[in-house]
């Protein structure tokens, strides 16, 4: 298993290069099924919040409140270039909005949620894949519970099962979900776009907050940059689950983990370009040899009740994750500032 600590330094190091031009970096954590993206995309995210808790304590900063700045911010100018969702698709998004399923070129709209005071984005897999911007609330201290880095799963972009059901192949459909065309990459691309528009708003530094990362952090967190609320995936409804991730103001480090962050493909295709010109990401391409990924992800089908033994789930993954592996091996993107990190 890859050493997390060395993997969190190189971040840290990273942020506190950029701290003072960018709210927050990104880092992409890329492989196939079984390299161990959700293991290591945890265990870092775990490592860096322990970290900066220890600091918070030592520093006594559990009462100073979130900070304001003077930014161009709001939920509305945030989400300004999203076209709005008219009357008329409004009303058929409350039944599922079934029309652009398969259409992979569909632009995401957005609509006002007056009683949550946000915008809710919805692409071609509608409300179950819907993205939700709103302002900070409740207004909360710097304590124990506070996280400074986040993970942003790709699972609470798969279609639904009704959204699959409206394919015009609905049985190959429901056969290959897990494969790129079974999520709503529409969607996943426009919460690309915000989250990238939101490491490149320019943090409002203290003048005495100190040298210190962890200082500077401390004293420019911002109430002007909106709370990002993502679905996740319920894995015993088998579906998505709207708002179950939350971006807020405090999070610093997203970790973008995910099979096809760097397809070379439809809108996967769009991901990397618009990380890229923050200047603030991190790229890191899990590698490990094909027997392993069987017999990891085999094992995970038997714990988790998709397959009754470890023959079925060998079978699985056969049918339906080794393709989705050779997919992603055969049509990435090639960049050099992709690492390559091998957890065999």
């Amino acid at each position: 298993m890859v050493d997390i600590g060395p993997l969190a330094d190189k971040v840290l190091e990273y942020l506190a290069e950029r701290v003072d031009t960018n709210y927050r970096i990104a880092v992409i954590v890329v492989g196939p099924p079984g390299s161990g993206k959700s293991t290591i995309s945890e265990k870092l995210c775990k490592e860096i919040n322990a970290r900066f808790r220890q600091y918070l304590q030592k520093r006594s900063y559990k009462t100073q409140l979130l900070e304001a700045t003077k930014l161009d911010g709001g939920v509305e100018n945030f989400c300004e270039q999203i076209p709005i969702l008219g009357p008329n698709a409004r009303k058929k998004l409350e039944s599922g909005l079934f029309d652009h399923v398969e259409d992979l070129n569909y632009t995401p709209h957005r609509f006002k949620d007056d009683a949550c005071e946000s915008q809710v984005i919805t692409g071609r897999g509608g409300l179950p894949n819907s993205i939700r911007v709103s302002k900070l609330r409740p207004e909360r201290s710097l304590g124990n519970d506070i996280n400074i880095a986040q993970i942003v799963p790709m699972d609470g972009f798969h279609l639904s099962r009704k959204h699959l059901d409206h394919f015009s192949d609905s049985a190959e459909a429901h056969k290959r979900r897990g494969s790129p065309l079974t999520f709503d990459s529409n969607n996943y691309l426009q919460l690309c776009r915000l989250l990238a528009k939101s490491c490149q708003v320019k943090p409002s530094l203290s003048t005495d907050c100190g040298s210190h990362l962890f200082d500077k952090l401390s004293s420019s967190f911002s109430k002007d940059v909106p709370s990002i609320n993502i679905p996740g995936f319920d894995h015993a409804r088998k579906d998505p689950t709207t708002d179950e991730h939350c971006i807020d103001a405090f999070t610093r480090i997203i970790v973008m983990e995910g099979l096809y962050l760097l397809l070379n493909e439809e809108n996967w295709k769009e991901i990397y370009p618009v990380f890229k010109e923050t200047h603030a990401v991190i790229i890191w391409k899990l590698d490990s040899d094909v027997d392993l990924l069987e017999q990891r992800v085999a094992q995970r089908h038997l714990a988790a009740g998709l397959a009754p033994t470890l023959e079925a789930g060998v079978e699985r993954f056969r049918m339906n994750d080794l393709p989705n592996a050779m997919k992603i091996k055969e049509q990435s993107l090639d960049a050099d500032d992709i690492v390559i990190i091998s957890n065999d």
